[in-house]
């Protein structure tokens, strides 16, 4: 194994970003109110607004910028000074890491000043590694360790192989900006790997991209929104990018990897320049230095790609204090979205919110006939796409719904240790607490746990079933009759109940959102079949919707009162 073992590697695509220990730094940090510029009279034609293609496009954003809760403002000091070049750690595939590019590259290593290494135009370099060490990770599985790779370095091109590396910093000669550096670590072929600006490094545990801070959002706005959405919702996507990364470098967030930021949903979506279009481009270039403060503090503007039409406050998903600018927003207007003013009631009931899941209402982050032609056409030629979408299923999960067995949830719940619950059918789904934007915060599984195999459950698809449109237990209790041990679990939080069916999320099993309604579903007899979780909403659902912030811009708005809507009292201001 490589260092795609380690606890921050994922087995898609983005990576991490990472410190540098040889920044370059401003002499000074001056912050200026500063209007965003105006958008150009037309924008370039560009690509679709649908995940890329599979080898590029993670199966479940989190984030949606982050899964885990941002840092809260008085933490969140300015950068003094502002850093010009950011440490980005790169996922792997667990096989040899590979490099190519167009232009001659220069091989450095740190550890050993002086030493070097040239590499013509157009050379396959390869990285080999020592024998594998182990290394026990806090925080593991007990009983379980992580597996390095350990040092020294050999480095393989056509002219032969160079040992004793410590580490190896590589760096394009007289290149343009179009000739990147190209990174496989699946055994493929480097020429057509992942295109990477600036710099790479590459250690025994890690490999690093040492990126200017433009150039990494360059990569980052065209993967977390589609190039073909409007000049003005890029603009306030790359605002938002370059304040979450400004927002965690601050926190030192992977000091402990060595590097600054990770490239995948932890922190921000960021697949080099593979996807870079005109428009994304246009979008950075023209917000460039521009970043979200809230009374004098970088603000963590997170982000998520559709919000079901009510945005979440940070405390709705996370743990912790509010956070002031992250607060909920009903993202609607009564005047035009009078069905879904209809539904969204100042107090909602449990039924209310059956309501709501199951209706396809209009609001700003109800995705347009187009992308559901899209995806209609993503599904059929996709098998991923197919297993991540249900044929009901809305584009973005605006709407979606998932049909769950009493014994695949009690198996699924059975597997995470961090539950520590036996369970082997489940009887109840009880919603504890629900946020004021509809998300859960509290939700108790109810089960048996049977001293014998018990026999088994009749196949559900010979079974005549009758759907409960309410949410409300029947007069009889929902309860199915069972024998066994009495057994509960409470979930909590975000994180943990969108993961309740898979252990992680990212899975092609976890919950899009965790605002759903449970409805138990009976056959003819009243025996309980299972339930259908019918939903609203893809990612955590705080700060800035991105579907939502597309038809904001197609209505007229700019990206700084985009901003502003999704994040109370901001100020957008420059950073020089």
């Amino acid at each position: 194994m490589t260092f795609a073992s380690q606890p921050w590697a994922r087995p898609l695509p983005p990576s991490r970003l990472s410190r540098f220990s040889l920044l370059w730094l401003v002499p000074a940090v001056l912050f200026t109110a500063l209007a965003l510029p105006p958008a150009p009279p037309s924008t370039p034609p560009t690509p679709s607004l649908l995940p890329a293609p599979e080898a590029e496009q993670s199966p479940m954003p989190q984030a949606e910028g982050t899964e885990t809760k941002p840092t809260p403002p008085s933490q969140t000091a300015l950068p003094q000074p502002a850093q010009k070049l950011i440490r980005v750690g790169l996922t792997s595939r667990g096989g040899p890491v590979a490099l190519w590019c167009k232009a001659p590259l220069v091989i450095t290593d740190p550890a050993q000043p002086g030493r070097s290494l040239a590499v013509q135009a157009e050379e396959k370099v390869t990285f080999a590694f020592g024998a594998v060490a182990q290394v026990a990770v806090p925080g593991a599985v007990p009983g379980k360790a992580n597996q390095f790779w350990s040092g020294p370095l050999q480095i393989r091109t056509a002219s032969g192989t160079s040992g004793a590396w410590q580490s190896a910093l590589v760096s394009r000669e007289n290149a343009t900006n179009e000739e990147f550096i190209r990174l496989t670590s699946d055994g493929a072929n480097p020429r057509w790997g992942r295109p990477y600006r600036g710099a790479l490094e590459v250690t025994p545990r890690r490999v690093v991209n040492v990126v200017e801070v433009e150039d990494y959002l360059k990569g980052v706005v065209p993967w977390e929104m589609g190039a073909t959405a409007p000049l003005e919702a890029l603009k306030a996507q790359a605002v938002c990018a370059r304040s979450n990364l400004l927002a965690k470098m601050a926190v030192h967030r992977h000091a402990a990897d060595g590097f600054d930021v990770c490239d995948f949903d932890h922190c921000q979506g960021y697949p080099g320049a593979a996807n870079e279009k005109p428009a994304t481009t246009l979008a950075v270039e023209q917000t460039k230095g521009l970043v979200l403060f809230y009374k004098g503090r970088v603000a963590d503007a997170v982000y998520g790609t559709n919000s079901g039409g009510i945005t979440a406050s940070d405390d709705d998903v996370w743990r912790g204090k509010p956070t002031p600018y992250l607060r909920g927003v009903r993202d609607f207007s009564p005047k035009l979205h009078t069905t879904m003013a209809a539904v969204v009631k100042p107090q909602m009931t449990e039924d209310d919110w059956a309501a709501y899941c199951a209706q396809n209402l209009p609001a700003y982050a109800q995705p347009g006939a187009a992308q559901q032609t899209q995806l209609a056409s993503r599904r059929a030629t996709s098998r991923r796409v197919a297993l991540l979408f249900q044929p009901s299923d809305l584009p973005e999960f605006y709407r979606w719904s998932r049909f769950v067995e009493p014994t695949t949830l009690a198996q699924a719940l059975a597997t995470q240790p961090a539950l520590k619950v036996k369970m082997d059918s489940v009887t109840e789904i009880r919603i504890v607490e629900r946020a004021p934007s509809g998300h859960i915060k509290k939700l108790a599984i109810f089960g048996v746990c049977f001293e014998k195999t018990p026999a088994p459950l009749p196949a559900i698809q010979t079974v005549a079933v009758r759907q409960e449109t309410s949410t409300e237990p029947p007069a009889t209790g929902n309860r199915q009759p069972a024998t066994g041990k009495p057994v509960s679990v409470v979930l909590q939080g975000d994180s943990q109940i969108r993961a309740m069916l898979s252990g992680r999320l990212g899975s092609t099993t976890a919950l899009p959102s965790s605002t759903f309604v449970a409805l138990p579903q009976r056959d003819e007899t009243g025996a309980l079949q299972g339930w259908i979780l019918k939903g609203a909403g893809w990612g955590h659902g705080v700060g800035m919707c991105q579907r939502g912030a597309q038809n904001h811009a197609r209505e007229g708005w700019d990206a700084r009162r985009i901003l502003q809507h999704y994040f109370c009292g901001v100020e957008v201001q420059k950073m020089d």
